[in-house]
C-alpha cells in the first residue's frame, strides 16, 4: 500500500471536500495473512453510546455496473446516495461484498450511521473501507455495530479501514487491490463503492477504479 499522504487529496483540491487530519491506524491483513499496515485496532478499543435510527425499508436503488476488477476479476458496482439513510435502503447485489463509503460525514448522527452498518452487515458485508472527513469515527460506528454488547461471536470477521490521511486514489486502490475478504467465499464477493452526496467525487473513484491494476496509484489523483 503506498506510504500515508502528507499533502491534500484530488478531492480537497478540486474542492470535492474541506481538508482534513488523520491517521491510517486500522488496517486488514493481506491475503498472505501478514498485515497491511503499521498497526492492527481491536474492534473493541472504543464505545459508542448511541440510539438506533429507524432503519428504512429496503429498495434497489440503482447500482452502476463497472465490469470486472483488472486485480481480482471481480464484480465492481457504483452508487452514488443522497444521504446515509438511503445507505441504509441499498440491497448488496452478491453474498458477500466490499464497500468503499467516501463522503463527508460530519454532519451525520452516529445513530444514522449505526442503522446504515447494520443493514450492510445484514446484507453480506465483510469488508468496510471509510474515506472522507470523519472517516474515522464511520469505521469506529461499523466496529460497534459488528461487535454489538459482545454476547455472541459473529459468524464473520469483518475487516475494517478508515483512509483519513490517504489520498482519494491511495485509498480507491487500497478498496480495489489489497481488501479482501477473511473466509473462503471471495467468489461471491463484489466491490461497491459507495458516494454519499458527491457526483463529481463518484466520477473519480470510478474512474480510478477502471484503471488497470499497477502496484502504486497514478500521481495526482
Amino acid at each position: 500500500m503506498a506510504g500515508v499522504a502528507q499533502g491534500e487529496s484530488a478531492a480537497d483540491a478540486a474542492g470535492l471536500m474541506p481538508a482534513f487530519d488523520g491517521k491510517i491506524t486500522s488496517t486488514p491483513p493481506s491475503p498472505s495473512g501478514k498485515k497491511v499496515g503499521d498497526k492492527e485496532r481491536s474492534h473493541t478499543n472504543s464505545h459508542f453510546c448511541f440510539e438506533r435510527a429507524i432503519r428504512p425499508k429496503k429498495q434497489n436503488l440503482p447500482m452502476k455496473s463497472l465490469g470486472n476488477s483488472s486485480f481480482s476479476e471481480r464484480p465492481m458496482y457504483s452508487v452514488v446516495v443522497n444521504n446515509y439513510q438511503e445507505i441504509a435502503e441499498l440491497t448488496l447485489p452478491s453474498k458477500r461484498s466490499i464497500v468503499l463509503i467516501a463522503g463527508d460525514s460530519r454532519d451525520v448522527s452516529s445513530s444514522t450511521i449505526a442503522a446504515a452498518a447494520e443493514s450492510l452487515l445484514e446484507s453480506g458485508l465483510t469488508t468496510v473501507c471509510t474515506w472522507g472527513p470523519d472517516c474515522e469515527r464511520v469505521h469506529d460506528v461499523f466496529d460497534e455495530v459488528y461487535v454489538g454488547d459482545a454476547s455472541h461471536d459473529p459468524s464473520f470477521i469483518l475487516m475494517s479501514t478508515w483512509h483519513s490521511s490517504d489520498t482519494l486514489a491511495e485509498a480507491v486502490h487500497f478498496f480495489r487491490d489489497i481488501a479482501f475478504p477473511d473466509d473462503h467465499d471471495f467468489d461471491e464477493t463484489s466491490y461497491i463503492a459507495i458516494t454519499v452526496a458527491n457526483a463529481p467525487l463518484a466520477g473519480q473513484i470510478e474512474s480510478i477504479l477502471l484503471q488497470p491494476a499497477t502496484d502504486e496509484p497514478e500521481p495526482d489523483q
